[in-house]
């Protein structure tokens, strides 16, 4: 094997992933054109998912006792990373077979990009294109609608123009993460991802964070990956993420929108909390009242 480091590292994070993480790997192994080496951080699945990615010899595995969340395995990842460039990438992604290398490519033409996406094409919205979700940076009135989204008042991110045979970089406020192609020399200029979030806002704040320091962040259209999108998420109690949310959220508030702001969405987020509590809590005894009815006509 060789000692040289690889041009690209691609940075995953497992979470119950084994549904999804092997066709992910397959589909790194396959890229074209650049050499690579991937790094899966487990946050102690209890199926198999570690145990799938280190049957990729590219692949190292970085096994966590316990769930350290998103942005802390990340830059595990990261810290361990050696390639030129960085893709943090989720496991339930399927990259086609030039995408790696058509981004190196565009970095290596465009040296103040800090950061790009490429087009995401998404199973659940069968097959119509989904990313950039984030292009543009929320404020406090995208934030508070994002707890409710039946808010009127909710401000609308308007659609960015699409054209796949387009190769051209498009500035754009933020990337998501699910597929974050960087310079790994940016990311450690900036501090890699703010520990102080879990699960979401990660890459509000990052992206935030390379715009602050000179550098760019892109889309870029010609190249394409497929998402299936939030699998492991989906295995979480559904209260549980909304309080992760909440808790990011303030974070994200009070580091980039101030005080006032960060006040203004915590009194909003403790009565959206309340809000699904009642609502959940009015269904489970409903459930039970239906269990109760059921139990007597199956006696009478």
């Amino acid at each position: 094997m060789s000692t040289a480091p690889p041009a690209l590292s691609v940075c995953i994070v497992t979470f119950n992933s084994g549904d999804t993480i092997g066709e992910c790997l397959e589909s790194v192994g396959c890229q074209r054109g650049i050499d690579l080496e991937a790094i899966v951080v487990d946050n102690a699945s209890v199926d198999d998912s570690a145990a799938q990615a280190a049957a990729f010899p590219f692949c190292r595995v970085i096994r966590n006792p316990g769930n350290v969340f998103f942005a802390p395995a990340n830059n595990q990842a990261l810290r361990a990373a050696r390639g030129e460039f960085v893709l943090v990438l989720n496991p339930d992604t399927v990259l086609e077979p030039d995408t790696a290398a058509a981004m190196a490519a565009a970095l290596r033409q465009h040296q103040e990009v800090g950061a790009a996406i490429c087009t995401v094409i998404g199973d659940a919205a069968g097959g119509a294109t989904e990313v950039p979700h984030y292009w543009k940076r929320r404020t406090a009135r995208d934030l508070l609608g994002s707890l409710q989204p039946w808010l009127w008042w909710r401000e609308r991110q308007p659609p960015l123009a699409q054209t796949p045979t387009a190769a051209a970089l498009r500035d754009v406020d933020v990337i998501s993460d699910a597929f974050l192609f960087a310079r790994r020399s940016a990311l450690a200029a900036v501090g890699w991802y703010d520990e102080r979030y879990r699960l979401y806002f990660t890459e509000d704040d990052l992206c935030h964070r390379l715009w602050a320091a000179g550098w760019r962040v892109c889309f870029m259209p010609a190249a394409r990956v497929r998402h299936h999108g939030s699998t492991s998420t989906r295995k979480v109690p559904r209260l549980w993420l909304r309080w992760l949310t909440v808790q990011d959220l303030l974070t994200y508030a009070r580091r980039h929108l101030g005080w006032a702001a960060a006040a203004l969405l915590a009194a909003a987020s403790a009565v959206d909390l309340a809000l699904v509590a009642v609502v959940r809590g009015a269904k489970w005894l409903a459930q039970q009242a239906r269990n109760r009815r059921h139990l007597s006509d199956a006696v009478t």
